[in-house]
């Protein structure tokens, strides 16, 4: 069943918020550092967004906001990991499959991730749809139903849907994202954890940040 657009979150998080929640301020605001240019507070909900990431539209395939509520079941199931962590309660088995998702998913939802596997996957569908003998299987159809289709018009329909294709990397991202995740995060359960909890210490003068001398405080944060 197609989800109702209305309200959904067009400016989608690259990273968790519940990840960049851990270095947020009392305002729920976090430093942003960006080359060129002074660090400078926004909030968390406007950071590490970019407008319709896990969004696509190829052909019929439509991504309709699908990817927004996996992870965002995810982020919520983990949040309550989270806290056991924090509180240093035991974990169950259950807990850290859905520890494992959670950093599975973070890893495998950053830009990095979708340039490389879009470049890998890319050229793997390339070659599949311009093999000879998919060309063949495409025009037999038409030739069975006595209709001449003749090779290179099946070649350069192939291309244009091809073309198509390689120009959403958000499509050759996200279309393996339900499998990739999971097979992930089986593998990250099958390693030794540890887990470390540890303040970061910074001098950099931070806007907001200044005592009553003008002198910069430091700033602590926590990452698990």
């Amino acid at each position: 069943m197609a989800r109702h657009s209305r309200n959904r979150p067009r400016q989608q998080h690259i990273v968790p918020q519940m990840h960049l929640s851990c270095f947020a301020n009392a305002n729920n605001q976090v430093c942003v550092y960006q080359k060129g240019k002074d660090p400078r507070w926004t909030a968390v909900a406007k950071t590490a967004t970019e407008r319709d990431f896990h969004e696509f539209s190829v052909g019929d395939n439509k991504s309709d906001f699908q990817f927004e509520d996996f992870l965002a079941n995810i982020e919520n199931r983990a949040a309550q990991v989270r806290q056991k962590l924090i509180k240093r309660v035991a974990t169950a088995r259950d807990d850290i499959a859905i520890w494992a998702l959670f950093v599975a998913s973070t890893f495998l939802r950053t830009r990095k991730v979708r340039k490389n596997v879009s470049s890998r996957l890319g050229k793997e569908v390339a070659r599949e749809f311009q093999s000879h003998e998919n060309l063949l299987e495409i025009q037999h159809p038409f030739l069975k139903r006595g209709t001449i289709v003749p090779l290179a018009e099946v070649e350069n329909r192939v291309g244009r849907q091809l073309d198509v294709i390689l120009a959403s990397h958000a499509f050759l991202h996200l279309s393996g994202f339900h499998t990739n995740v999971p097979r992930l995060a089986h593998s990250i359960c099958q390693k030794v954890w540890h887990i470390v909890e540890a303040q970061f210490i910074s001098n950099v003068r931070l806007p907001g940040h200044y005592g009553p001398n003008k002198r910069s405080a430091s700033v602590f944060g926590l990452w698990f």
